[in-house]
């Protein structure tokens, strides 16, 4: 089937948005007052950059909202587990050696067994849940017979899931207990964008997406009373987070593909192979970066301008380490894969036999 390149594009400004937010979050963007010009800009860029994990959760809908619950669809989560054993094995030694971190056989095993193998895992242990129950999301989705029944589907998950970042903005009178159904509002609003895509223009999403930051970001600053050390850490059950990564999936699904230069398509393309080894790799590059930065230059936790360059750094970095790393993953994921099939035929034609 051949490759959509705006998901390309959205996946690989996805990863970028992830490694800026590590940067951000290695610095001290609270430590100071929120005032200027310079303040409402960072507060539009922080936004943006959290809805990072919601655009992967997204892209998720879109591409795997037609898979049933079938043994071959389980079977291909081994295409993420390996990657991230093989990272996790990198990783728990670069921390032994680089970073002195004591550890056993055990506690090796462990970290991998419990998806802390690398720094930034989690997101893994989130997925796997997620990808355990996509079968029966897509069932559900697609049990529903109209356009409007299947918004309301997401509506009602966006209740549960975001509104209370709304209705509590001033006082606590709505339930939060269900805030982490996020990446199933996520993934259905992702599945809803492949089943009905926009017949409108780019423009009209990149405006609405400019207007918003700009709306949210001053507003937050007022709300914040221009105090940084209560600038909010923009979860990704936030109801900002969901309009604004809402926007920038379907102004760039949008996008008329053969305008766009060769190159970038090509280069998109590259990065969006690489992107979950680059995910789990940055963990290894922080690690490096950050502290030799901190080090260094002097004004690091006073300028949060710094972290552009040293998101691009990370980047970069993670990138060079994931090229060598990928088809050795790509082939041991597809070995376990084959592996796991051929036992499972053996079985299967056992148990016929026996019978």
């Amino acid at each position: 089937m051949k490759r959509n390149a705006s998901l390309d594009i959205i996946r690989s400004l996805a990863i970028f948005l992830v490694l800026c937010v590590h940067s951000v979050l290695n610095g001290k963007f609270t430590a100071g007052p929120i005032t200027g010009v310079g303040g409402y800009i960072m507060m539009g860029l922080w936004l943006m950059m959290s809805s990072c994990v919601p655009l992967f959760l997204m892209l998720s809908g879109h591409l795997l909202n037609m898979k049933k619950p079938t043994i071959k669809y389980y079977i291909n989560y081994l295409h993420i587990f390996i990657p991230y054993v093989l990272i996790s094995i990198i990783t728990l030694i670069f921390r032994a050696e680089y970073l002195h971190v004591e550890m056993t056989v055990r506690s090796f095993v462990g970290d991998i067994a419990n998806f802390s193998g690398c720094l930034y895992s989690w997101y893994l242990m989130l997925y796997t849940g997620l990808y355990l129950l996509i079968p029966f999301l897509n069932a559900m989705y697609h049990a529903l017979e109209t356009k409007r029944q299947k918004l309301l589907l997401i509506f009602s998950f966006f209740a549960l899931s975001h509104l209370p970042s709304l209705v509590n903005s001033y006082i606590n009178i709505y339930s939060v207990w269900w805030k982490n159904l996020y990446p199933v509002t996520f993934y259905l609003l992702g599945a809803y964008c492949s089943e009905y895509p926009s017949a409108k223009k780019p423009s009209f999403y990149f405006r609405w997406l400019v207007g918003l930051l700009v709306v949210f970001s001053i507003y937050d600053v007022f709300y914040l009373h221009g105090d940084g050390g209560r600038a909010p850490y923009y979860g990704y059950e936030n109801y900002q987070v969901l309009l604004v990564c809402f926007l920038i999936f379907r102004g760039i699904s949008s996008l008329d593909i053969e305008k766009l230069p060769s190159g970038f398509i090509k280069c998109t393309e590259i990065v969006s192979k690489l992107s979950f080894y680059i995910f789990l790799l940055s963990g290894i590059t922080d690690d490096i970066l950050y502290p030799v930065v901190a080090a260094n230059v002097e004004d690091y936790y006073l300028n949060y301008g710094y972290f552009l360059p040293t998101a691009l750094i990370s980047f970069t970095a993670a990138l060079l380490l994931s090229i060598p790393l990928y088809p050795i993953g790509e082939w041991l994921s597809k070995r376990c894969i084959a592996l796991v099939n051929r036992l499972i035929d053996r079985l299967t034609n056992r148990t016929a036999a026996a019978n």
